[in-house]
This record gives structure tokens, C-alpha cells and sequence, in this order.
């Protein structure tokens, strides 16, 4: 990377090196205006926003919540009266519960 004198007029970026002499710049630009905060505004907003796969996941998630809840519930009754029969049926409505 060689190095090259500026002339009046010659654009530069932060990190320039002035090796010799005075160097007069004026600011045509803020760090606000850049690429990298152009890109940094463009996540920040695409995170505030909700997709709508998060929103399914988050109905189905907590509807599976409650039917586990409610299924948990039934079973820690420990009733003696439920025959492995009737158990997978209510097994089996409390999974749709918690589906539908």
C-alpha cells in the first residue's frame, strides 16, 4: 500500500494518516450516515418486528401449555378407576387440546 500525497480538494476517510504538514478538512458526512449505521438502523428495526411464524409458534406453544397442564393434572389424580384404556383416550383428547 503505497503512500500518496493529497492535493486541495482530494476526499478522505477516518483513519488517514497526515504525515507532514496541515491538513484542513471539512466534514461532509457524520458517522449517522454511513453504511455500517445504515445497516445497524436496518436490524434494529427488522428485530422490533414480529414474524408471523413467531406468532404461530408462540399460539401453538401456548396452547400445548395448558393441554400438558391440564393432562398432568388429571394424571397426578392417580384415580384407580382409569383402566389403561380410558388413560390413552384421555392421553390422547388432552393432545388434541392442546392442538386445536
Amino acid at each position: 500500500m503505497g503512500v500518496r500525497p493529497y492535493t486541495a480538494g482530494d476526499s478522505v476517510s477516518a483513519g488517514t494518516v497526515n504525515c507532514d504538514g496541515a491538513l484542513t478538512v471539512e466534514v461532509v458526512s457524520s458517522g449517522e450516515e454511513t453504511q455500517v449505521a445504515g445497516i445497524v438502523r436496518m436490524v434494529e428495526a427488522a428485530q422490533q418486528r414480529e414474524a408471523p411464524v413467531q406468532r404461530l409458534a408462540d399460539q401453538v406453544s401456548g396452547k400445548f401449555v395448558y393441554g400438558r397442564g391440564v393432562h398432568s393434572s388429571i394424571c397426578s389424580l392417580n384415580l384407580p378407576s382409569l383402566s389403561l384404556e380410558s388413560h390413552t383416550r384421555l392421553v390422547s383428547h388432552t393432545k388434541f387440546l392442546s392442538l386445536s
